[in-house]
Formats: C-alpha cells, structure tokens, sequence
C-alpha cells in the first residue's frame, strides 16, 4: 500500500478523523496482524466483533475504525458501520492507484483463471493479484488496499453466493473489463435456478461503464442467450461455439497438461497448459482474451500461460506412495466434478474417485447428486462417498460404489482396497475437508 494520510481515509469513508493526522501503510482487519503502520478495521462478524480486540490491535497498530464512540488510545476514525467504510477506503484507494482492472467471477475456474490472467499480465505490467480465495466484501477490499504504489494492472476475483454480492463488489473495484468463466449451478440453493445465478454473476456490470468490454463464455448457452441483451461489448471464447472469437483446436491431452492451437484475433498460436482437462483450455481463453484486451502480445500470453502454477487443492496430480494422486479438495460444484471425473476418466489403469458432498445445492441436491454418481460410475472403477448427501445418491452408481461415515474409516478402506499404481482422485466441497481424507490415506500425519 502506498503511504496515506489519516484524513484521506477519513474522508474517503465519511468519517470523522480524531486525534493525529498520522501516515498509515497498510489496512488489517485481523489484530494479531496489526503491524505498524497498519490501520485496523474491526469488523462485526456472526461469532464475534472486532471492536473487542481494539486494545489488542492499538499495541502495535498506527490508527483504528470504529463505530464505536470511544477512545482506542491511537489516532482514529469513527464512522457507521466498519464494513461499508473499508468498501468505501478500497474503493476510493482504487481510483488513487488507478490500474488498468480485471474482474473475474463465474461458478466454476474463475481462481485459475485468475491466476493464468495475472501470469501473463505480469509479463508487461507491475501486476496486483488477488490472493488465495480473498474474493468477498472483506477479501476484495483488502486485496485493492494492499496494491502498490505504481501498479499497473489488477486482477480481482469476485465471488458470491447471493443476490447482490457482486454488485456491491463491482461497484467498489471498477472494473475495466469484466470476465465470466462459466455459469453452473453451483449456490443454486440460494439463487433459485441457473437463469438466476447468470443474472447475479451479470452485476458484474453495476461497477463498469457501458462501453467497457467483458469476456463472456460463449460455451455456456445461458450467457450465450444474453448476447443480444449485452450487446457489442462482450467479448466470447470457447471451444464448441464457432462463433467465439478466442477458441482453441488441435486439443492434445499429455501426461503434463494440455497442448492445443490459440486462436484469436491476428493469428494461430501454440500453446500449452500444464494442466489436465478441457476445462483448463477454456479457463486459458478466457485469461488470453483479456489479457490481449489489456495489449498483452500473444507470444507473452503463450509463454506465461506455460509457466502457470495452480494454487492451493485444486487440481493438483502427483505422485506419492505408489498412486497418482488427482488432489481437488478445496471446493466442489456439478459442473468442476464433472471436470475432475473427466480428467481421472482419462488417466491409465485402475481408477478410483473418493467424493464428498456437494453443498448449498438446495432443493435439486439429489438429482444433482445423482447425476454426479451416474457419471462418476462410468470415470471410475471404483467409487468412495462421504457425506449425507452422497449416500442418499448412492444408487445412481451401480454397485461401483461404497459408503463411509468417516475420515477415518474411509481412508482405511481405501488403503485396504488399493493394491499400488491407482489413480485415485479425491474432490467434495470445502466443508467437507477431502483433505482430511488424502492425508490419513497417503500417511502424512
């Protein structure tokens, strides 16, 4: 973060400045990460409020917020409610950086489209990205409030889970161009339908002018539907919808990933994804489309798209103890199980899918679960379940599968049953800690 004065927060929050205009370097709304210089932001959450730790936070910290009128021993800024003024700081910081800013939300791969995007405008620009899964009200703020001084490009993810969420998140980011990876069914349970949730991911557009771009999956038929209604700014990839101006041919699946032909505007291109899956190569059109849009020349994107790391548990294969290990434990959808199925179909030898539930999918949950197990008999030899949700599914595969009703239980069963040189993938949403799992079979604790 670049240095700011007290009084500019102050302003940019429509609070009220008390005591020393002092030099703040950096915002935490965690106070056992209050270094100095630091401006703490408590915040109100369902289990606690911040505003308890405000002692705690001003042993070290420059400056608080606070909605509460009393003195914190430090310089300080009062306002009405700390989450909307950390919103309102990250929005005007923002506009004082003033980067070129990418949005990227979707119901599936927008982090790895995410991060493939950053990669490549890292070859040309100071690039900001947002960290880890920092895609919320509290995430998006600070990730906008730790650029630089001098950034130049930005990647923000936004996520969300209701109606509403992603337009407040646009709304304080800005974005110059937007980008949609694809619209599943993934938080159906709050949103009603797929219709509803391509209408809460189409906020995107509440923070954008009406003449910025946005790049739009064209293989995703309900966003497809909405190109009359968006008109001749959107921008559209994929691989089955010739139409799409960003597409890839010559698909060729390797033991490292992916190679495929780029096309797009100007001309044809080698490229390679060291990931498995289709999936993968439409996340990378998304990223390359915009990235040119950002004036990132095509043989850049080429060539940081083949340096590309993914992060945390998604969609890691590797080696250990004897198995090739599919790791995508940290979250699961209908559409990104179908994926990781794919790509565990696609693997030599015996093949063994370990599948936890798939959550906030509401009142379609068991046929959505259903589905999964259905297509999941025909990728996998041998199928392990966790969760309530997979076991009242569990018919759909057939007698290829078995249920567990612990962490423990499973990953003993699973060494049981494995004789060495499987393949075994290990997916389910975050609540349900696959990770657990993976670690108990593989011996790692």
């Amino acid at each position: 973060m670049k240095p700011v004065r007290l009084s500019q927060a102050a302003a940019a929050m429509g609070g009220t400045l008390r005591g020393e205009d002092i030099e703040i370097t950096s915002v935490s709304t965690d106070s056992r990460k209050c270094p100095p210089g630091s401006l703490f932001v408590p915040l109100v959450g369902e289990k606690a409020d911040g505003h308890d730790y405000i002692a705690s936070a001003a042993a070290t910290c420059a400056a608080v917020v606070t909605h509460k009128d009393t003195d914190p021993g430090v310089p300080s800024v009062l306002v009405e409610d700390t989450l909307k003024a950390l919103g309102d700081f990250a929005a005007w910081y923002r506009k004082e950086i003033a980067p070129m800013l990418v949005a990227v939300t979707g119901s599936v791969g927008k982090t790895t489209t995410k991060e493939m995007l950053a990669a490549m405008l890292s070859e040309k620009y100071l690039t900001a990205c947002t960290a880890g899964n920092f895609n919320n009200h509290i995430g998006l703020p600070l990730t906008l409030l730790s650029m630089e001084e001098g950034t130049q490009a930005a990647v923000a993810e936004m996520g969300m889970n209701h109606f509403g969420e992603i337009s407040y998140l646009s709304k304080i980011a800005s974005p110059d161009i937007g980008l949609i990876t694809f619209t599943g069914t993934q938080h159906i349970e709050y949103l009603g339908s797929r219709e509803g949730i391509v209408q809460a991911k189409l906020e995107i557009l509440h923070g954008m002018t009406p003449d910025a771009p946005i790049v739009l999956n064209g293989d995703c038929e309900l966003l497809w539907a909405k190109r009359g209604e968006i008109g001749d700014r959107a921008v559209w990839f994929g691989i089955e919808n010739s139409e799409c101006t960003y597409t890839a041919r010559d698909i060729r699946p390797t033991d490292e990933g992916t190679r495929f032909t780029l096309v797009m505007p100007g001309g044809q291109y080698d490229a390679f994804v060291p990931a498995p899956g289709i999936h993968n190569v439409k996340n990378a059109l998304g990223a390359a489309a915009a990235a040119s849009l950002m004036g990132v020349e095509p043989e850049k994107t080429v060539s940081a798209l083949a340096r590309f790391e993914n992060t945390g548990m998604r969609q890691k294969i590797y080696n250990e103890n004897g198995f090739t290990v599919i790791e995508d434990c940290y979250n699961a959808g209908p559409e990104s199980m179908a994926a990781s199925l794919e790509v565990l179909k696609n693997r030599p030898g015996r093949r063994i899918a370990v599948l936890g539930d798939m959550l906030e999918l509401g009142e379609h949950s068991r046929e959505l679960h259903e589905k999964a197990l259905t297509h999941g008999a025909l990728c996998a030899d041998e199928l392990y379940l966790y969760g309530s949700e997979m076991k009242r599914a569990i018919s759909a595969a057939g007698g290829k599968a078995r249920h567990f009703e612990t962490h423990d239980d499973l990953a003993a069963a699973l060494k049981e049953g494995c004789r060495g040189g499987e393949t075994v993938l290990f997916k389910g949403s975050r609540g349900m800690k696959m990770e657990e799992a993976l670690k108990k079979f593989l011996n790692r604790e």
